[in-house]
């Protein structure tokens, strides 16, 4: 209740409170960590992500959430990682059994046909399609199966080389990634100096395959 008024450090106060009370509650370990690095210490909250992460319950959650923490405070490379984990991944999979989906790209790209398929949101969807021209730089061809409210605007752009309805069956191509995961699949951000715990390693993913 705290929290939701706006009072970070009274609610951190209470947060700390159950997580002394619970340290075997990954949750509550989790929030308290969450809580710690909003209010700005966040070197003490890595430590207790890593309490979280140490529980082994609920993985892709606790992953997730420390991916979003470590975006928010400026470690991209390592916070993109965390992003894999995200609950639209998981459902997407489930959907789609048959769909063999990459989360890294191949280290030659020229000529090789990428097929990128929306997720999640027209506004994750459009923010995400900004590393379509890193992409096509690379020397990717793109194929991208879009929302079909925004199809024939990204028809327009010049980086991709064919748009598809979102229910349309998907051509050969070597390499199917979600668009969520362009920002991991393409960083050229170093690894940061973390100023706490490393960072959980990459989910483990079969090799894409044509479809």
């Amino acid at each position: 209740a705290l929290s939701h008024q706006g009072r970070l450090l009274e609610a951190l106060a209470c947060y700390r409170a159950a997580a002394e009370l619970a340290p075997q509650a990954a949750k509550t370990v989790r929030t308290y960590a969450a809580a710690l690095t909003e209010a700005g210490h966040v070197n003490e909250g890595l430590r207790w992500f890593s309490r979280a992460l140490a529980l082994g319950v609920d993985l892709a959650s606790m992953h997730y959430a420390l991916g979003t923490t470590l975006l928010a405070h400026g470690f991209l490379a390592e916070g993109w990682k965390g992003y894999c984990y995200r609950s639209a991944v998981m459902r997407f999979r489930e959907q789609h059994a048959d769909l063999t989906l990459a989360q890294t790209l191949p280290a030659e790209l020229a000529g090789r046909r990428v097929c990128v398929l929306r997720e999640q949101g027209l506004g994750d969807e459009i923010f995400f399609l900004r590393y379509a021209p890193q992409l096509q730089a690379a020397g990717a061809r793109i194929v991208y199966r879009a929302h079909n409210k925004i199809g024939s605007l990204l028809a327009r752009v010049a980086c991709i080389e064919q748009v598809l309805e979102e229910t349309a069956p998907l051509p050969e191509a070597d390499t199917v990634i979600l668009v969520g995961d362009l920002a991991h699949a393409l960083s050229s951000y170093p690894a940061s100096a973390l100023p706490g715990p490393p960072v959980a390693p990459q989910p483990t993913t079969n090799k894409a395959t044509t479809s």
